[in-house]
């Protein structure tokens, strides 16, 4: 049951930043500024977990790291659909199921075999693993893929008399 259930994830997990993008547009209108701010916030948190994480863990720490290190590069594009796509699918590339899933199909495993064995470290050995994937990793990848996919309210002009 662990792949269906992993792929059913991939597509909330895809469509999840699509549809908060959408509300968030509709029913908020967020400015460019505080799109910013969200980028900020969620790159200061990642930055102070991950050097948190690399005294303890540091390969764990660098490979979240690199993943993440195309969050940097992320900003709304309100007059680009075309560009607001493309970026969406490249930091879908780097999120934590498309790795896992690319990792799998390199390495020539099953998803559910790496998904069981990924349970049984963090049960048996106690493993920190899933917890800085899902509680660091990911959701600084969905304020990335949020802030990609947003469309900040246009300044209004003020006309001089």
């Amino acid at each position: 049951m662990l792949t269906p259930a992993f792929f059913i994830f991939i597509l909330i997990n895809t469509l999840l930043p699509v549809a908060l993008s959408h509300y968030l547009t509709e029913y908020h209108t967020p400015t460019a500024q505080q799109y910013q701010l969200i980028k900020s916030f969620s790159l200061l948190l990642l930055g102070m977990f991950l050097s948190s994480l690399a005294t303890l863990n540091f390969s764990l720490a660098l490979l979240v790291g690199l993943l993440t290190s195309p969050l940097t590069f992320s900003r709304p594009w309100p007059n680009s659909p075309a560009t607001r796509i493309l970026g969406f699918v490249l930091l879908n590339a780097v999120a934590p199921a498309e790795v896992l899933l690319a990792a799998a199909a390199i390495w020539k495993l099953d998803v559910g075999t790496i998904l069981r064995e990924a349970a049984f470290a963090w049960d048996v050995c106690g493993m920190y693993t899933p917890v800085v994937v899902w509680c660091v990793w990911w959701p600084a990848w969905l304020a990335g893929s949020l802030v990609v996919l947003g469309r900040p309210e246009e300044k209004k002009k003020v006309k001089n008399s």
